[in-house]
């Protein structure tokens, strides 16, 4: 979620690119299934406030970027891992919510141009075992629990023993049960999960570590630099059009430090 803007792609283009699209109307996946140009195929996680059941605030982003050009779009829920592998293999057009630094970019997979938003990334723990907080010195040395795949740890400036498992319900049972000192999420995440474990006021403390960026992940292939290509011209028009600001009030959202588009 940083750089500037290059110059608009011109209308003239995005009508002839639109001809050229229509005239295609199917495609091959590398699994021999066809796609139609016109279904844009999304993986994502089930994650609460951003993509939760195909309503939250990403997956309206993307339509409301995509739809206007006459594209339909295809939301399935996987787990992370799978998810990524579906991009890299093009089974699937996108991935939500990935980071520009993420092991699998460059060669199997790129970024759009512009962050869909800022996430802000915090751990939760127990109040009364951790009564001090002192930043994330009061972490080190601490076992951490993180979702399987997600690489949080990497942003710490300290040393953690990390537990991974596949699930929030997971994350936060082990977390009840002292198995760990400290969770790592996306702040929203952790502060729903809180609020369904909690079984007394101030049982559990959440603290903000740091923020990343949030890009949405294409694959390699050309119809995924066409796709890639038309979604940042359609979010600096979103933007400029206050309907991204209106999408992150209406998810509680508006904390988000803002899109920079120059």
């Amino acid at each position: 979620m940083k750089t500037g803007l290059g110059h608009f792609i011109k209308y003239g283009f995005c009508a002839l690119l639109a001809l050229l699209l229509a005239a295609t109307t199917r495609a091959e996946l590398s699994d021999g299934q066809p796609l139609d140009n016109r279904v844009i195929q999304v993986r994502s996680e089930n994650w609460y406030g951003y993509s939760e059941a195909g309503e939250g605030y990403l997956f309206l982003l993307l339509r409301a970027a995509f739809e206007p050009l006459g594209y339909q779009l295809q939301f399935k829920f996987c787990p992370w891992k799978r998810c990524v592998q579906d991009v890299m293999e093009s089974r699937a057009d996108i991935i939500v919510s990935v980071y520009d630094d993420e092991s699998f970019m460059g060669q199997y997979m790129q970024v759009n141009r512009y962050p869909v938003f800022i996430e802000r990334i915090a751990v939760a723990f127990k109040a009364q075992r951790w009564p001090q907080w002192q930043g994330q010195q009061t972490m080190s040395g601490g076992t951490l629990g993180m979702l399987r795949g997600y690489d949080l740890h990497k942003q710490l400036a300290v040393p953690v023993k990390l537990q991974e498992v596949s699930s929030d319900t997971q994350l936060w049972k082990l977390l009840v049960a002292d198995r760990v000192d400290f969770i790592i999420e996306g702040i929203m995440p952790l502060q729903v999960y809180s609020e369904r474990f909690t079984q007394h006021p101030g049982q559990f403390r959440i603290e903000h570590v740091y923020q990343k960026e949030s890009y949405l992940g294409f694959g390699r292939s050309e119809r995924a630099k066409t796709l890639l290509q038309q979604f940042d011209t359609q979010l600096r028009k979103l933007y400029q059009q206050g309907e991204v600001q209106a999408l992150q009030k209406q998810f509680g959202l508006d904390w988000l430090s803002p899109i920079e588009l120059q």
